[in-house]
């Protein structure tokens, strides 16, 4: 067998490990090429300069390259998701916080006329009024502006 063909079949081997997701150390210290060699490698491949796989083997890496490049380009999407979903989280806090104090102004108007309203009762009034906020959410927010109407205590009789 001719020399080149030996270290072509070495190289062959050494990349099919590093593209199948061996470690870059691992496949350096088993094939006995440095990392800089084995990433020249991998880089004369993807550009199409050397062709060391078999057909068959070229169409299942290209395949898997095909995969990995889908996946990252997923990630990339999720990131910026995340970033935008970052912004709009601090967007919609300050929304809330703007949407809470019209309601605690809806709900003192409809105080004044109503003083001992409670929360339940006053939830149906703001939906009719368009302040559409669950029960949880009402109580929550006028338990945090001491607007809570504390029950009346029956007496003994």
């Amino acid at each position: 067998m001719d020399v080149y063909k030996l270290i072509r079949e070495g190289e062959r081997r050494a990349l099919k490990a590093y593209f199948s997701g061996e470690p870059l150390e691992q496949v350096c210290r088993r094939f006995g090429y440095s990392r800089v060699r084995i990433k020249a490698m991998a880089e004369d491949y993807k550009s199409g300069k050397i062709d060391i796989f078999g057909p068959m083997d070229k169409k299942k890496f290209d395949k898997q390259f095909k995969e990995v490049d889908q996946l990252k380009a997923r990630i990339a999407e999720l990131e910026e998701a995340m970033k935008m979903s970052k912004i709009r989280s601090r967007t919609s806090s300050i929304v809330d916080a703007i949407d809470d104090k019209s309601l605690l102004h809806e709900v003192r108007k409809i105080r004044r006329q109503l003083p001992r309203l409670g929360v339940r009762k006053l939830q149906v009034m703001l939906y009719q009024r368009g302040h559409d906020v669950g029960r949880d959410r009402l109580f929550d927010l006028l338990r945090e502006a001491g607007m809570l109407v504390s029950r009346k205590r029956l007496g003994k009789m």
